[in-house]
């Protein structure tokens, strides 16, 4: 399980899945971890994605838009406006690959040039990352942790796909000494 400073949580194996989990649970209550700008910024870096410029208030409500729509989806939703806010911003997200020649070896490369990493960039990315996650057959291992105060999701990676838990250190640990305590008491 890896944490970072602003409580970000990235247990997903999946960056759309990370995306999806900046609302958290705490004390029965549902908490936005992006709430500002530098939130934003803070869980980008958390994904290894460097942002080049400041983020407005009108981007970030986008972030939370887009972010709303694919945790609908994730949980089958087939949400026509849902499908179409992803769609818009797949339509604009653009690879970074560029085809080369390279005289010397006589042979052609295909090499990834690094593009401005924008809002725009970002939703995009996210955008087509959540669409190429929904039509593979990975979309049978996203779960919804087990603890039912919690509203975190995962892609299970496991060997036997029979993974309950966000994390062990979160919400598995919780249930096991839940289930030891009632245990004492009989």
């Amino acid at each position: 399980m890896k944490t970072t400073n602003n409580n970000f949580v990235l247990v997903g194996n999946h960056i759309v899945i990370d995306f999806v989990n900046t609302q958290i649970m705490e004390d029965a209550l549902l908490v936005e971890l992006l709430s500002t700008q530098e939130d934003l910024k803070s869980w980008c870096e958390s994904v290894d994605y460097e942002l080049d410029k400041d983020i407005t208030s009108d981007e970030l409500a986008s972030v939370i838009e887009l972010r709303q729509c694919i945790y609908n989806c994730l949980n089958a939703s087939n949400n026509q406006d849902d499908i179409a806010k992803i769609n818009e911003y797949i339509s604009k997200h653009r690879p970074n690959n560029l085809l080369t020649f390279n005289k010397a070896q006589n042979s052609f490369n295909l090499t990834h040039e690094r593009c401005a990493h924008t809002i725009e960039s970002l939703l995009g990315k996210l955008a087509y990352e959540c669409a190429k996650l929904l039509c593979s057959d990975q979309v049978k291992n996203i779960k919804n942790c087990s603890n039912p105060h919690c509203v975190l999701m995962f892609l299970d990676t496991s060997r036997t796909k029979k993974r309950r838990w966000c994390s062990m250190e979160i919400c598995g640990n919780r249930a096991k000494a839940a289930k030891h305590y009632k245990k004492q008491l009989s």
